[in-house]
């Protein structure tokens, strides 16, 4: 793809965005498509077109990414023709700690779908979806600068422009470039969050290693039982899932691409796996061979179709503010990053991508209330995200338990599709004001979130790690089943969806009381460990579509 030209612009609304990765990409896009008079630069230090197979992470959309792909910024066609369609997150764990490595998928806790589930999700060829974000950029008039670095930049007050200066990786030129806008969306490098100084080191010491294998690698074809394979044939392959091998403090994933290549990832807490007992290709197959070895022997198969291997340390980082009055912002990993589990980055970049439109809208029709708005929004992100890191931080060590883990699970799906899933997808968080009435629903579910999942750290510690063999599809439990389906609903009102959100809200609540019900009689001591919550004590009314999930969890612990 040939460089566009730097020259300085002559518009006064003059975005311009570092990194033409995918937070960058999507944001002009979706900006364009909003503010078609804007006049907008992407600046990119990859030469496009990008390889396919690349090798960032971020394969794996959920429902909240799904939609904003492809409903947000237009793209379903793409999705539906170029990506693959996803069978969901799959999971599986050891029944038994001391279980032979070779029944590992034999005699197994599996949860995950049989069936596509009515909202869709998708996974990404990295190179193949950000060739086509670059094309959709440059046909809406988006001016697209590949192969080039950023070296500085002047970030100025009140109504000055910003300046940024980059150079050509090739003939060494250096330009520059004004703005009254700029979004800092550079990844991990952000020069803007060096600049400010806004890092903050995170407590939630986790690191990975992953790679691609240039051949399709199906986890379907580990057992060839007839149980096994009942359901998971053809269309409904669990190739079409993120699979994942839930270990002790660690979780293996394996990822189909559509250019052919399978991706694979370890990811583990650092304590009990150490980087360096992983961090070269041998390093890592040996590692492989020791805890998933299963898995390892097909991967040995392929292994001299490898493309890439990548490591990274301490992958976890938090930032002071996303969104400043003086007109800069940080999207997607330029700012912050919880965990690849439950493949929450691209939801991060959809939710501060709106986030940035609406303040660059609000900052064009309404400059009175910018400064307010930015500092409401980012107070908002920053508490979200620090909402969400509690799914995270100090649970490692439960993610191989057999009977507490999925019963997190359960827990973590029916918050995200009832709540901030639910919110997005319907449009609330395009609404400031609609959004910060939700403000105490926010902090009830935050509340009840940190307690869950300190209970969950306790209740592992005390319940022996064994379970009885089962298969959970999430979409045969009428609760979660009703909440996915829930997700793209159309409501006749504002009526029938502030109704719909207090039943979600107050299903939550009903699960909440029945998981911790559990818990304490298995357990009495736990209840003295868990600081006293008010929703506990709550009369909620009786939930038939919840209270029947007790059932499934009879069946998953043992007597």
């Amino acid at each position: 793809m040939a460089s566009a030209a730097a020259t300085e612009p002559t518009q006064t609304d003059q975005l311009v965005i570092l990194g033409g990765g995918l937070a960058g990409l999507s944001l002009a896009i979706q900006l364009k498509q909003r503010q078609p008079q804007l006049a907008i630069t992407v600046i990119e230090r990859e030469k496009h077109p990008v390889t396919e197979a690349a090798h960032k992470v971020g394969e794996s959309l959920v429902e909240l990414s799904s939609h904003y792909f492809s409903e947000v910024l237009g793209l379903k066609q793409h999705l539906e023709e170029k990506q693959l369609p996803k069978l969901g997150l799959r999971f599986f764990f050891r029944p038994d700690p001391d279980q032979p490595a070779d029944e590992r998928l034999q005699k197994t806790i599996e949860f995950g779908a049989k069936k596509f589930p009515s909202c869709a999700s998708y996974q990404l060829d990295r190179g193949i979806f950000e060739n086509h974000l670059a094309e959709v950029c440059q046909d809406l008039g988006v001016i697209f600068i590949d192969n080039k670095k950023v070296i500085d930049i002047q970030l100025n007050k009140k109504e000055q422009d910003h300046q940024v200066f980059f150079q050509d990786l090739e003939t060494l030129e250096k330009q520059q470039i004004n703005c009254r806008w700029v979004v800092d969306a550079c990844s991990r490098k952000s020069p803007i969050k060096r600049q400010q100084g806004l890092d903050i080191e995170s407590p939630h010491k986790v690191s990975s290693a992953w790679f691609r294998i240039a051949q399709k690698l199906d986890v379907n074809t580990l057992n060839h039982s007839k149980e096994w394979l009942e359901d998971h044939q053809g269309d409904n392959s669990r190739w079409f899932s993120t699979n994942h091998f839930m270990g002790e403090g660690y979780w293996l994933w394996f990822i189909p691409l559509a250019s052919g290549s399978t991706s694979i990832g370890i990811v583990a807490e650092n304590d009990r796996h150490p980087l360096a007992s992983f961090n070269t290709l041998d390093k890592a197959l040996q590692w492989l061979e020791k805890h998933e070895p299963l898995a390892a022997s097909l991967i040995n198969k392929h292994i001299d179709a490898l493309q890439d291997f990548r490591v990274l340390k301490n992958f976890s980082h938090d930032c002071e503010q996303v969104f400043n009055k003086n007109r800069w912002f940080l999207t997607g990993e330029a700012g912050a990053f919880l965990d690849p589990f439950y493949s929450p980055g691209s939801d991060f970049i959809a939710i501060s991508n709106t986030f940035i439109c609406h303040l660059i809208d609000t900052d064009i029709n309404d400059s009175l209330s910018f400064a307010t708005n930015c500092l409401m929004l980012d107070m908002f992100y920053l508490n979200l995200f620090k909402n969400t890191s509690v799914i995270y931080q100090d649970l490692y060590p439960v993610f191989n338990h057999p009977a507490i883990m999925p019963i997190k699970i359960l827990w973590d799906f029916s918050v995200y599709w009832s709540f901030t899933a639910f919110l997005y997808i319907q449009g609330q968080f395009d609404n400031t004001e609609s959004l910060f009435k939700q403000r105490r629903h926010f902090e009830d579910i935050g509340v009840m979130n940190e307690q869950i999942q300190q209970l969950f750290k306790l209740w592992a510690e005390q319940e022996p790690a064994i379970a009885n063999p089962l298969y959970i599809d999430p979409f045969n439990i009428d609760f979660l089943k009703n909440l996915n389906q829930g997700l793209k609903k159309d409501f006749a009102d504002d009526d029938a969806f502030k109704q719909q959100f207090l039943n979600n809200i107050q299903g939550l609540k009903s699960l909440y009381q029945m998981i911790c019900k559990t818990a304490y009689q298995r357990h009495p001591e736990l209840e003295q460990q868990i600081a006293p919550c008010a929703i506990l004590s709550e009369q909620i009314e009786p939930i038939a579509e919840v209270e029947s999930m007790a059932d499934l969890l009879g069946q998953l612990l043992p007597a």
